[in-house]
């Protein structure tokens, strides 16, 4: 696959609300949800446009709150949308910042991208505090019984052209490697199930055979063209899509589906003797 241009498209530059009207409303509140009784410092890395990152400081803005991403061009966005965010370029496998920093560290749709994950996971690691927690959510599209995984197994390769991603995970791998970087996982929530699933492959489906190029999500490009009639309307139509696929993620949290919302603690060295003596 050919190396992927990350300055050639934003994602996450539009404003997101934990609601069920917004695509990563979702990602939002389950984060918030685990930001409950943390305080002090929160890293999103990965952070695209800002908008994760500047949804926790709207809604916690007792919290420091900073954002790194490997793109120039979407760190420019997000700084003119700051909302008192610090964000910086910076790739996930070399953090900018000290050791056991953050009280908490969130990432979404990265690990997939990059080619060495586990030094990724040994770099949030490194930043987080012995009592901090990790929020990460990763696309599961391996994961048994979704549609994702069939594909997949059929050739697909629609998604990978438009978002760069380097390995496809399920469940089981993604524990087994948080599990290796140092990582215990304390609450698992998944997402993307059937209804949306269908909604995500028709979509990339469709650019693929179009041979469109958008330059951001597709609410980055309703918002470029919200004064069109076409795309006003057509923004009403996603809207109940997503709201959909947000309830049906919802009733079906407990049951694996193509994404995955984790939190993490450290795997602190006592736990790992304890567990290798028993075996």
């Amino acid at each position: 696959m050919a190396v992927f241009d990350y300055e050639g498209k934003v994602w996450g530059g539009v404003e997101i609300k934990p609601s069920p009207f917004y695509i990563q409303g979702l990602k939002l509140k389950y984060t918030l949800q685990d930001l409950k009784n943390v305080s002090g410092r929160v890293l999103d890395v990965g952070c695209g446009g800002g908008n994760i990152a500047r949804g926790i400081k709207k809604y916690r803005p007792d919290l420091e709150v900073y954002g790194i991403d490997i793109s120039q061009k979407a760190i420019n966005v997000a700084k003119s949308r700051s909302g008192k965010v610090t964000f910086s370029v910076a790739p996930s496998e070399k953090i900018p910042f000290p050791d056991n920093y953050f009280d908490m560290v969130t990432m979404y749709d990265v690990l997939e991208h990059v080619d060495d994950p586990l030094l990724v996971l040994k770099e949030v690691r490194r930043v987080l505090k012995d009592s901090g927690v990790f929020h990460i959510f990763l696309p599961l599209d391996r994961q048994k019984g979704t549609i994702y995984e069939l594909l997949y197994k059929l050739g697909w390769q629609s998604k990978n052209k438009f978002t760069g991603h380097l390995v496809a995970y399920s469940d089981k791998t993604a524990s087994d490697i948080y599990k290796k970087g140092g990582f215990k996982v304390i609450k698992k929530r998944f997402s993307f199930h059937y209804f949306f699933s269908v909604f995500d492959i028709l979509y990339f489906t469709y650019l693929d055979i179009s041979g469109q190029k958008p330059t951001s999500s597709i609410e980055g490009e309703i918002e470029k063209r919200r004064d069109n009639v076409f795309f006003s309307i057509f923004n009403l139509f996603y809207r109940c899509i997503v709201a959909v696929g947000y309830i049906e993620s919802l009733l079906l949290k407990d049951l694996p589906g193509g994404g995955g919302d984790y939190l993490l603690i450290k795997l602190l060295i006592k736990e790992k003797s304890i567990k290798k003596n028993d075996v």
